[in-house]
């Protein structure tokens, strides 16, 4: 599978997370993981997500989150909010959300409860 290019599992009912080592396939330059049940924290290295850009198609698995600020653009999937993090310009401020756990906890925000640069659902963009 060293030379798989394109993966597409859209519309397939998958669930759980997107494995890390997905990203050990050297050819692979587009992925549609699109209208599933994915869940978690998406955690690519930035040579990866640059290699995919647009080309990488997770919408509409609402459980997804990502967590590298350093990806271009990535729309209709929310970054992964961290409570201890206060100088992202994606994090917002715990009483903001309406929680305040003790312990830092990873977030993941909705779209009743983000203000700021949204359109849709979910628009995130990443510099």
């Amino acid at each position: 599978m060293k030379r798989l290019s394109a993966l597409t599992l859209d519309k397939n009912g998958l669930n759980g997370s997107i494995p890390i080592n997905i990203e050990g396939l050297p050819e692979l330059n587009q992925l549609n993981l699109s209208q599933n049940r994915l869940t978690g924290e998406i955690s690519f290295n930035t040579e990866f997500m640059r290699r995919l850009g647009k080309r990488l198609d997770v919408r509409g698995n609402n459980g997804l989150c990502f967590i590298n600020n350093e990806v271009l653009v990535v729309e209709q999937v929310p970054a992964c909010l961290d409570a201890n993090d206060n100088k992202s310009s994606n994090t917002h401020n715990m009483s903001t959300l309406g929680v305040g756990p003790p312990d830092p906890v990873k977030l993941r925000p909705s779209s009743d409860n983000v203000k700021g640069e949204t359109s849709g659902p979910y628009s995130v963009r990443f510099l």
